[in-house]
């Protein structure tokens, strides 16, 4: 979740398991922070792969539908390709359970 910025701020409660690599206590405070290129993998994977995806399917339907008449493939194409493309990003971020 924090590699898309989806982590929750303070007294909320998450699960997460990690090396105790600072030997801290039970009771203890500590930060647990993510490094830039995982951060800036995690957006490219959850937000502008959907995004690309479906600009390309849209001007792909377009392109299909205008070649054999079909008014409305530019945004079958569109949402198929969306839909694609966040699937394939959310199962290599480990958002989803596999199917």
């Amino acid at each position: 979740m924090g590699k898309i910025g989806l982590c929750r701020a303070g007294d909320t409660s998450m699960l997460l398991t990690a090396k105790n690599i600072v030997n801290a206590g039970v009771g203890e405070t500590v930060l647990v922070g993510l490094d830039q290129g995982t951060k800036i993998k995690g957006y490219f994977m959850a937000y502008l792969i959907p995004i690309f995806a479906l600009f390309a399917g849209a001007i792909a339907g377009h392109m299909l539908g205008e070649h054999f008449s079909i008014p409305s493939l530019d945004a079958i194409g569109g949402f198929l390709t969306l839909l694609i493309g966040s699937l394939f990003s959310f199962r290599k971020l480990n958002l989803m359970l596999p199917i």
